[in-house]
This record gives C-alpha cells, structure tokens and sequence, in this order.
C-alpha cells in the first residue's frame, strides 16, 4: 500500500498532465474521458465511470481554473492572439510553470518571459511585450501601500541635504512602481485593445515605447522616454540621483532632471530618500 505522501504526489501529476488535450480545445479529456491512464488511476475506485475518467473530470477543472486565471490577468494578451491561442498557450504555459500554491494570483508572473521565448523569431513578439505590460499593471494593484514622497516631501528632503551632495541620495521607489521596455509601440497597442468593440489599427512600425506602471487612486500607465526609462530603473535598483541621472543623460544629453523628479514625486512614484554615511 502506498503511502499518503505517494498517493498524493501520484494524484498532483496526474492533474498536472493535459489528459486528451490535442490542442483543438475540444477533446474527449475536457469531458472526463482520458486517452491514456495514469500511475494514480489503479489507486481511484472503478464503479461505473472509469478511474481515468473520474480523474480526468479534476485535472479538466484544474486545467480550466489555470486557463480562467491567466486570462483575467491577460484580457488583452488573449485578444490579440485569440481565443484558442491563448489556450493553447495558457495549457504548454502550466506545464514549463505548473503553480506551487494554491493561491494563482501569482500564476503569470513568468508568462511574458515564456511567450518572449515561444514567440522569438516570428512576427508575434509583441504579444510578450503586451503581457509584461499587463503582468505589471497586476503588479501594481496588488502590491503593498508605501510612504510616497510627494512634491512638498520632495522639497524637504532636498533641502535638509547640502546641495553638493544631493547626487548621493538614494530613492526607495513605491511598491507599485514597474517600467516596461518594447521595441514595438506597446502603450498605443494595448489601449487600443481595450476599448469597447473594433479596437483601432495601430501601426507597429511607429517605434519603440517605454511605460512607467504607478498607482494612485488606480493603477495608472504613462508612455515615457528611454531616458526616463533608464533613470527609474537605476533608482528603483539602489542607485543614487547621480548615477541615476548619468544612466539618463547617456540616452538624452539634455535630461531635464529638475523636471522629471518633481514628475515622478506627483504621481507618488518615490519613496523616502536616504544619504549614506
């Protein structure tokens, strides 16, 4: 007799297997009724609906809740590709990534890397970037409250230090804060996606786009330079206003900093500020 522990291990892996799924989506596994048996079945009792199939009805279930999940967090992500890509990618998804909590609020967050890699090479990658950007306004509206620093705040933390070392100061950035960088237009494509009925052509071509993630009342996606981009991102890893503002004018010679900090401060982007010893 098996133990509970191997009982239990035999059952995850046989929810974890896409049973009957061909890919079409509508296959005899969705509806309890598997291709193949499993090392959990000789363990499930057979009393008219055989063991594979009464396992097969969970691991549908588990599948679908998967399936559902990955879509609330992805509507535009799944729009753009369709329906049945989607699912198709949700299911190869789960099993490269299968979730290790019962808790899927998590479940997506190595997907846009996934799709980056699935996609390379053909003319799809912008659906990764689409996710990332989606996967950061998540992100966003689960992340913990911070302390912001808002532009009064700003002032008297920039006061309290002398001028010739406000270089040295260190920003902690909101809980919410995410930047994401795409070669392709990545802002204009994903609103464009989720107004109500045909959504507008977005051209593809028109360039790269960065987009700064914060959240106020909402969370909030605001297009940004690659320089604002690169300042953020230098802040947001420990850095200090100089190097943050150096990574900034290697991009954009004329940086406006005076402008760009008191920007970030409003939408509530930056947290307490810190001078090392």
């Amino acid at each position: 007799m098996p133990s509970l522990r191997e009982i239990q291990g035999r059952f995850a892996r046989a929810l974890s297997r896409n049973r009957g799924d061909s890919g079409d989506h509508g296959t005899r596994g969705e509806i309890g009724i598997p291709d193949e048996p499993g090392d959990a079945d000789p363990l499930v009792l057979d009393d008219g609906l055989p063991a594979s199939g009464r396992i097969g009805i969970y691991a549908n279930n588990v599948r679908a809740t998967f399936r559902t999940a990955l879509q609330l967090t992805f509507p535009v992500t799944r729009r753009l590709g369709g329906d049945a890509w989607f699912a198709g990618a949700a299911d190869t998804y789960r099993q490269a990534h299968p979730s290790r909590s019962g808790d899927l609020q998590h479940a997506g967050e190595r997907f846009p890397a996934f799709l980056a890699a699935r996609l390379a090479g053909t003319a799809h990658t912008v659906l990764a970037d689409v996710a990332a950007l989606e996967w950061a306004c998540e992100c966003a509206a689960v992340a913990p409250d911070g302390p912001p620093l808002d532009l009064g705040a700003l002032a008297t933390a920039l006061a309290r230090v002398p001028e010739d070392r406000h270089g040295e100061l260190r920003f902690v950035l909101h809980p919410a804060c995410r930047c994401v960088a795409s070669a392709y237009p990545v802002v204009d494509v994903w609103e464009a996606q989720r107004v109500a009925g045909e959504p507008r052509a977005v051209d593809l071509e028109a360039g790269a786009q960065h987009a700064l993630v914060c959240r106020r009342d909402d969370v909030e996606v605001h297009r940004i330079d690659a320089a604002t981009h690169a300042f953020v991102q230098r802040l947001g890893a420990g850095g200090t206003l100089a190097e943050a503002t150096a990574d900034a004018t290697a991009l954009d010679d004329a940086f406006p900093l005076d402008v760009r900090l008191p920007w970030l401060a409003t939408l509530g982007v930056l947290g307490p500020a810190r001078l090392d010893a």
